[in-house]
């Protein structure tokens, strides 16, 4: 299309416009073209000067009537023409002239006006109600109509296709002409008299909302020819470029938006004059634009490189100082805060740059593209449906603590099913911890704004066992997560960095690290941390939902909006050989858990002691002979957390899982809180520090919450607050020694206290953290056999008449692993019930 004509309404370039533009190096949603002048005057526009709907009705007529025939046969000629679309040639020759116009055979500024009138003109009125509601709520004066379109690329191809493949293969060429075709409606539609309807107030949007599958086409110079080419060279060839296409990813960066435009409004004090200047000034631009009124009563368009307080602003008429009137700020570019690190984008435009680089001896090949529209694509396709084997267990109707072992049963795949129970319990929690970003249920997890969704974990090994970090590895692949190694490479990365901006740009954040993670699990190795690396990785432990984690630059910041689960491992002194014995002498050191002196430990939810009793110990055999029988019996084992279901099958229970938003019973909460104030009391007489009651109480809510969500229930009952308040109970032990309520103790090889307190017919020796002794066991904590008849006070369950028959065990009978473990669920209950009841003059439960 060939450039309009300098004295044109609406369509004079500006150079300085598109300095302005592409200075931050976004993609400009204006026309490209600066006003100059409109001939009309109109007058201020009020919400109640026009009625919108005869506007639209009185323009669709003119338009027919500019188009077809007023004539009563043209009517009979056009049903006649309807009827015999499909044979052209049966239209007689009389009737051609009656016949709607062709789109094809008119001038580009009808096809687009007929375009518009037939497919946008809600878009106009939407941008009409928008400029009203805005002007009146900031109390300006100049009405700002942002216009946005989007063109479905198919519709526009059959009401005109040569429109639609101008548009989709030279869209720069098109907007100036579609921003002049807006401006005239706008115009048309308001009435405006009086004043000027500037193309600076009117600005368009074309978005594209898909591409055909013919343009999805990209023709990029091979790499070894891309790699000889210079920037320049690769900015003129042009030729293998045009047109769109569609690139998709991941977010890595995101530029600060800075890309904004102060539009300001000089009025004169002389009332005779009564002359108005504007000034569009750009913070990242060399020049500024300022617009007055000329000698004949238009306006012309002139540029100052001048710093923003000594812009000279008199008034061209009476040379008197003009006061500013209204300052209204205009973000250009709407595409920069529509999306978010970590999110899986699709971008559509065209690429108009392509270059090469060297980045530590390796050559890449960039590209730079405008980018029309982004589309946010979901992180999972496939349906919510779960597999057979997980399917059977929510559908046997067993208990929840059942529920949740049976699930543990099924991580099999690195060790065996009875080792590491607790570690994957606590694993498995944590990764249902995080709802997906485009969760149905992530406006109710944000309601409680207070609290973190996400349960950290912290594992303290001795330095023996290797498997650990394998198993973790296994589990976080399930979703999404990365490893950082922050202090094993010379030049260390951070999770988030603020790269210092140039001169021209905004500056930027990258979280190539992090936004990988999003919704995932961040792994690493806490003991590589320095003070620095600590301070990091501090906000994301502490974050509620991301957005307290960002930057700031001068007025401008930017926030992650990144929330995920810590995984952190940290591996202390190798343990002595021998074993110690009740009487031996220990330090104070040795008195407290294994993860006392580990950095950061009181920001983890859950803390698992991993410490290894012996390298020969009956764990790390049984974990060797699973291995060597794991790769003998399948050699295309791929090395996944389970051997009885695929990644798929795990990752789709543990995506559907997360997304249940869970309630809290009145039963669960009165347990939590007993539990709650009964170890306060019992912390506040004890002589170590008490952790925070704040985070603890964040700590039981949350593992409750997710204990539910394991069992895919959206109602936390008292057994999910019991299983909740064992994971504390464990973290207790493994900071402190000792809990406080229920008496555990750190044990080593990753074993639970409730297994070893009650799962057995006899007390069996404890292997407990050195300090603790050998067969440790705490005065208040009943051991109950297997025939032993448990009192029915101990029991809450006191209405039901059967708890005194179901107390008794028949030993005669084998009980199967379902009974025992409901079993030990219930005297770990009943033992709780004790512990409370001492404090029931001052805790109701």
């Amino acid at each position: 299309m060939a450039d309009l004509p300098h004295n044109f309404p609406f369509a004079t370039p500006a150079s300085s416009q598109s300095q302005d533009i592409h200075e931050g190096g976004s993609y400009n949603d204006d026309s490209g073209y600066s006003s100059s002048l409109l001939v009309s005057r109109v007058p201020t526009l009020a919400s109640s000067d026009f009625s919108f709907p005869t506007s639209i009705q009185s323009t669709a007529k003119s338009l027919r009537e500019q188009f077809m025939c007023p004539h009563s046969s043209a009517a009979k000629a056009r049903r006649r023409h309807e009827q015999s679309r499909d044979y052209p040639d049966r239209i007689h020759p009389v009737d051609e002239h009656v016949l709607p116009p062709d789109p094809e055979h008119l001038p580009l500024q009808e096809q687009i006006k007929l375009y518009i009138t037939q497919h946008h003109m809600m878009d106009i009125r939407r941008a009409i109600a928008e400029s009203n509601a805005t002007k009146i709520e900031s109390g300006g004066s100049i009405s700002r109509y942002v216009i946005r379109m989007s063109v479905d690329p198919l519709e526009l191809l059959q009401t005109c296709a040569g429109l639609g493949t101008q548009l989709l293969c030279d869209i720069e060429s098109t907007e100036p002409v579609v921003h002049l075709v807006c401006c005239q409606i706008l115009h048309q539609f308001l009435s405006l008299e009086e004043n000027s309807l500037l193309a600076e107030q009117v600005r368009i949007c074309l978005r594209v909302k898909y591409l055909p599958q013919n343009f999805r086409e990209c023709h990029l110079p091979l790499i070894a020819s891309a790699i000889s080419f210079s920037r320049e060279e690769s900015a003129q060839d042009k030729d293998s470029y045009t047109g769109f296409v569609t690139l998709f990813g991941r977010v890595t960066s995101v530029s600060l938006t800075e890309h904004i435009i102060y539009s300001q409004t000089f009025l004169c004090v002389n009332p005779r004059c009564n002359n108005r200047n504007y000034l569009h000034f750009t913070p990242s631009a060399q020049q500024h634009r300022v617009i007055k009124r000329a000698e004949d009563g238009g306006f012309m368009e002139t540029g100052t490189d001048a710093t923003f307080l000594n812009i000279d602003l008199a008034c061209s008429h009476c040379d008197l100082e003009m006061p500013e009137s209204v300052l209204d700020r205009v973000y250009m570019n709407d595409l920069a805060g529509s999306v978010k690190l970590g999110e899986r984008i699709q971008l559509i435009g065209r690429v108009y740059r392509s270059f090469p680089e060297k980045n530590q001896g390796t050559y890449l090949h960039g590209i730079q593209m405008d980018v029309n529209n982004v589309l946010h694509l979901p992180r999972r396709r496939e349906p919510e449906m779960l597999s057979e084997t997980i399917a059977e267990i929510f559908t046997s109707n067993m208990s929840p603590w059942n529920t949740s072992q049976a699930i543990v049963d099924l991580l099999d795949g690195i060790v065996p099913s009875d080792t590491f129970r607790k570690l994957k319990l606590a694993l498995l929690l944590s990764a249902v911890s995080v709802p997906p970003s485009e969760s149905k249920n992530l406006a109710f997890e944000k309601e409680a704004s207070s609290i973190r969704r996400s349960l950290h974990v912290l594992v303290v090994m001795n330095g023996r066992d290797t498997i650990v970090p394998v198993v973790m590895t296994s589990m976080a692949a399930l979703k999404n997560f990365i490893f950082w190694d922050y202090g094993e490479e010379t030049a260390r990365k951070g999770l988030y960095s603020l790269h210092r901006p140039k001169k021209s740009s905004a500056g930027e954040i990258r979280a190539s690290e992090m936004s990988t993670a999003k919704d995932g699990i961040v792994m690493f190795e806490l003991d590589q941390l320095d003070k620095k690396a600590q301070a990091h990785i501090s906000p994301v432990l502490t974050t509620v939902n991301g957005n307290d984690i960002g930057i700031q630059r001068d007025n401008l910041s930017q926030q992650l909006g990144l929330t995920c689960c810590c995984w952190a491992i940290h591996t202390s002194i190798p343990l002595p050989s021998k074993k110690f014995k009740p009487g031996d002498s220990v330090s104070e050191n040795d008195i407290t858990g294994p993860a006392h002196r580990v950095p950061l430990n009181e920001k983890f939810d859950i803390v698992v002691g991993q410490h290894e009793l012996d390298a020969a110990s009956d764990v790390a055999l049984s974990v060797a002979a699973h291995t060597l029988r794991r790769h003998m019996q399948d050699d295309e084992f791929d090395g996944g957390p389970s051997l009885q279901l695929s990644r798929e099958d795990l990752s789709q229970y543990l995506h559907i899982a997360s997304t249940i938003h869970v309630r809290l019973s009145t039963e669960c909460e009165q347990v939590l809180r007993a539990y709650f104030q009964v170890m306060r009391k019992k912390a506040a007489g004890s002589d170590t520090n008490s952790p925070s009651s704040l985070s603890t109480m964040s700590t039981l809510l949350n593992i409750a919450s997710c204990h539910a969500k394991v069992c895919l229930r959206s109602v936390a009952n008292r057994y999910d607050a019991l299983i909740s308040i064992m994971m504390m109970e464990e973290t207790i032990a493994a900071r402190f020694g000792t809990s406080w309520c229920l008496g555990f103790a750190p044990l080593l090889d990753g074993k639970e206290n409730v297994t070893l307190l009650y799962a057995h017919a006899s007390a069996e020796p404890v292997d407990a953290f050195p300090g603790q002794g050998q067969n440790h066991f705490p005065t208040h904590v009943p051991i109950f056999e297997s025939n032993v008849e448990m009192d029915v006070d101990m029991d809450m369950d006191m209405d039901d008449p059967s708890a005194a028959k179901e107390a008794r065990t028949d030993t005669a009978v084998p009980m199967s692993v379902q009974e025992t473990r409901d079993q030990v669920m219930d005297a770990m209950y009943a033992h709780l019930t004790r512990v409370i009841s001492e404090y029931a003059d001052d805790v109701d439960i």
